[in-house]
């Protein structure tokens, strides 16, 4: 049989082949033309599935928080011949006490109890705090119910393993925040002190935080007190409005807080609220350097104050600040109650009505919202506001956002597991001298200082994230099948929050876990990548961005490149253009500033790479961060950080014998974090006949970038050998196992799969393999239709700019409606070519493409996509019309 060629067209829901002969002619497979499409469901991102899942081991670990506390109530106290039951009717509670099913009757206690015990305790932060403050013994049963309630909603860990006793959010030291956040401010966007750093003006600053007023008053007079005198009244109101938004609780868009350019392809994926900024962190961090990711952090800590002194805003606590809440609410629905019985029946149950939907937490609907509430009310209400003074109290209550305040709220996620523990600490201590058993020691000798009760485990622990569940990967697989788990044991038996240190090896499993979690090089199968802060990565991003840019329309040259490394960059935490045009004039490469024109940058006013890490650890180390004899360990420092944190880092920094105590102090409480593309063999094991690497290249040569040299036919044999090599050596994982260790995303891994299915099917048909494979792929469509939006204004703007004098009218009319934000048709790719060609074909002398039939047109790559890597990018394509008759 004669050789063969397979055409195939990759999409993200289809393959599409066809099968030629060596002139390019199809030909048959079993008496039919060799060419189909294989039709496969789209790849679908896991997040809702993780999500879920993450879900489940958070209520699964919960469940086992609250079964030993039981255990150690039943074990230690009488409570089982007080009340036999009692546990037993805990767990039926969410039972209905007329359900036919059940012939028991279960309460909390008896019917007599339960009335009582309703009456002296309305809520169960009256219980908790009458517990720490009255001195008395009260019912074992009571003391159960309120430590079970702060166990199982224990609060967030977001203060870190601040002691409890310690923990005093009122004395936050927003002076220190702000002036990071001024410094941040000043870098990224040229502005003078956008922050107060003065006691006076920080005191305004918490006025207006903490008043009264609604959120969106209190960011109105935000922005206006940002606004400052004189010296700040040029600051961009967008800036402001961004960090009012951000400190109150809003959207704010990062690209406007960072200083970004705006032409990013979706402007919902910079926006984001401190309100859920755990949830939005991996979004987020993808696309910020350390400096943005700094920021969040002090304006996290400054937001967390905020909202703790307005949740809890007396000096007795939590559950204190709850009890005055409950008896607001009780007096302001007397009035409401009161409002209602003077209006007509109809009124009175639509009133009721509305508060009945909004007390309904069961199901999360629009009409249990505040909001929705407050507008309701406000609209019956607005009439009889002149005439009637329960009217007038509830209306001005609303406009303060205090009205008939609910208990269950989500700002109650704001609160951290300290103040709860707190609160566990002072019900021991008070009840201790009842219950001794209570005041029993805390087993976890690490612990003590922070947690110095037994109970006070149960609030304070959690499982690290990067131990996951408490299984091994073997025991799981064996088991269930699945692969989500990568603990390592140091001990067999069973694991609970008092022996967690002794049964589980948190070192080695967090190397585990960050392993996994790693991608493998772009280019090099099987090669692990260097941390996204490692002295040589950062090092090649650095002089990849330089060799990028022009100097006046030219190439920096290589001794300017060099005077920048060394003067300005590893001096520098990161660099602005400013900064990087006054560096040229002092070293006497200019004699101004204002000749310097620098262009090729992605962010027009900021190099977005830096030598981050050589500036933290030569503020730390001094000249010996230069010394070749010393590179290594810190590379290996480097990568401990990246992979573990607290003291199992400090641990490892131990072996470097040559450092100080001091120095290994400092050197881990450096927060370096991520991974970058590449591995160490790629930037300096490959070299060419001269025996340079990739990055010597870079560091040597200017105005070639690393795409341009990782091209040159010398490195691109020695990587595809290297690929040969190592798919021989690894035959026991299977094809399978190589492409899920392939750098790319996983709808491209299943289009791979699918086109190895297909080339099987034919090479069984041909009886041979195929001498020629040829692949065309598409990229994912874009959903979203605001790039395209964005993309039609930015063509508009030019339209009506610079190109106004040679656009044709009918093809800018054409153009205006895909820029109107209401309309949801899409840009395509032929249309956004049409519109950059003036509608005309550039292949024709004075030929014009027609709108209306663009999908008969092709599409061209001026410089072949075997010769360059573009991305899909438009200044490489142009649209024309392929057949065009003679």
């Amino acid at each position: 049989m004669e050789d063969y060629g397979v055409g195939l067209d990759i999409g993200s829901n289809s393959v599409g082949w066809c099968v030629v002969d060596s002139t390019g002619r199809m030909i048959q497979v079993r008496h039919q033309y060799g060419l189909g499409v294989r039709k496969f469901r789209t790849a679908v991102k896991a997040v809702q599935t993780r999500l879920l899942r993450i879900a489940r081991r958070r209520y699964k670990r919960r469940r086992a928080r609250l079964r030993l506390l039981e255990d150690y109530f039943k074990v230690n106290s009488n409570i089982l011949q007080v009340d036999p039951t009692f546990f037993e009717r805990l767990h039926q509670s969410s039972i209905h006490k007329d359900d036919i099913r059940f012939q028991k009757k279960f309460r909390l206690f008896s019917l007599k109890q339960d009335k009582e015990y309703q009456k002296a305790y309305p809520t169960i932060y009256h219980l908790r705090w009458k517990l720490m403050t009255e001195d008395k013994q009260f019912d074992i049963r009571e003391v159960y119910l309120a430590m079970h309630h702060i166990v199982k909603y224990r609060g967030n860990f977001l203060m870190g393993n601040k002691n409890p006793q310690d923990f005093n959010f009122k004395s936050f030291q927003y002076v220190d925040s702000f002036r990071a956040l001024n410094e941040y401010f000043g870098k990224r966007l040229d502005i003078v002190e956008l922050l107060p750093d003065n006691d006076d003006d920080i005191s305004k600053f918490k006025d207006i935080m903490l008043s009264g007023n609604k959120a969106m008053d209190r960011k109105k007079e935000l922005s206006e007190f940002l606004k400052g005198g004189p010296q700040k009244a040029k600051i961009d109101k967008n800036i402001r409005d961004a960090v009012a938004n951000l400190l109150v609780g809003y959207k704010a868009k990062m690209n406007i807080l960072s200083g970004v350019g705006s032409d990013v392809q979706k402007e919902s994926d910079w926006s984001f609220s401190l309100n859920n900024l755990e949830d939005d962190r991996e979004r987020l961090e993808s696309t910020l350097n350390d400096d943005d990711i700094q920021m969040l952090e002090e304006c996290l800590g400054v937001y967390n104050a905020i909202s703790l002194t307005r949740l809890i805003p007396n000096e007795e606590g939590f559950s204190a600040s709850m009890v005055e809440k409950y008896n607001l609410h009780r007096s302001q629905l007397r009035i409401l109650k009161k409002y209602a019985g003077e209006k007509t029946l109809t009124e009175k149950n639509e009133i009721l009505g509305k508060y009945a939907d909004y007390l309904n937490n069961q199901n999360s609907t629009t009409k249990n919202t505040q909001d929705y509430f407050y507008g309701a009310i406000k609209k019956i209400i607005k009439p009889d506001i002149g005439q009637d003074d329960n009217a007038k109290k509830i209306a001005d209550w609303i406009e303060q956002e205090i009205f008939l305040p609910k208990q269950r709220t989500s700002q109650n996620g704001s609160i951290p597991y300290q103040i709860h523990q707190g609160e566990l600490d002072k019900i021991i201590e008070n009840q201790g001298k009842y219950y001794p058993w209570l005041m029993t020691p805390n087993p976890v000798m690490e612990d003590v200082m922070n947690q110095q009760y037994k109970l006070d485990e149960l609030v304070s622990f959690h499982i690290p994230y990067f131990v996951g569940p408490l299984i091994t990967a073997k025991a799981q697989t064996k088991n269930s099948g699945s692969h989500f788990s990568w603990m390592v044991r140091k001990q067999p038996g069973t694991v609970n929050i008092w022996n967690f240190n002794k049964k589980v090896d948190q070192t080695k499993s967090a190397i585990r876990f960050i392993q996994r979690m790693k991608t493998p090089d772009t280019y090099l199968l099987g090669e692990e990548v260097l941390p996204k802060c490692s002295l040589l990565y950062q090092e090649y991003m650095v002089l990849n961005e330089l060799n990028n840019i022009r100097i006046n329309k030219r190439h920096i040259l290589r001794e300017q490149k060099e005077a920048v490394l060394e003067g300005l960059f590893k001096n520098k935490k990161s660099v602005s253009v400013k900064e990087f045009k006054e560096f040229l004039v002092a070293k006497g490469y200019f004699e101004k500033t204002g000749e310097i024109d620098i262009s090729g940058l992605s962010d027009p006013k900021h190099f977005t790479s830096g030598l981050t890490t050589h500036y933290a650890y030569r503020k730390i180390l001094g000249n010996k961060v230069d010394r070749p004899e010393y590179r290594e360990d810190l590379e290996k420092i480097i990568n401990w950080t990246s992979l573990l944190k607290n003291d199992m880092l400090r641990q490892q920094i131990d072996q470097i014998n040559w450092l100080s105590t001091d120095e290994k102090n400092q050197l881990a409480k450096v927060p370096l974090a991520g991974w970058g593309r590449f591995s160490r063999k790629l930037l300096t094991g490959l070299v060419d006949n001269s025996g340079r690497s990739i990055i010597d290249q870079l560091r040597w040569q200017s105005g070639r970038n690393f795409m341009a040299i990782i091209n040159e036919k010398v490195y691109a044999q020695q990587i595809e050998s290297m690929n040969e090599q190592y798919i021989k050596s690894h035959q026991e994982l299977g094809i399978s196992d190589i492409i899920d260790n392939l750098y790319t995303s996983p709808s491209v891994k299943k289009g791979i799969r699918e086109v190895l299915g297909v080339v099987r099917d034919i090479e069984k048909a041909m009886g041979k393999k195929p001498k020629w494979i040829f692949v065309e792929a598409a990229r994912d469509p874009d959903i979203d239709p605001k790039r395209s939006q964005k993309r039609a204004k930015t063509l508009l703007d030019t339209y009506k700019a610079t190109a106004k004098n040679i656009v044709d009218d009918v093809v800018k009319k054409q153009l205006e409606p895909f820029a109107n934000d209401k309309n949801k048709r899409k840009l395509t790719e032929k249309m956004t070519l049409y519109f950059m060609q003036n509608g005309q074909d550039l292949y024709g002398i004075n030929e014009s493409l027609n709108f209306d039939e663009l999908s008969s047109y092709q599409v061209d790559h001026i410089i072949p996509q075997s010769k360059i890597k573009d991305d899909g990018e438009f200044y490489n394509q142009v649209s024309h019309l392929e057949f065009r008759p003679k």
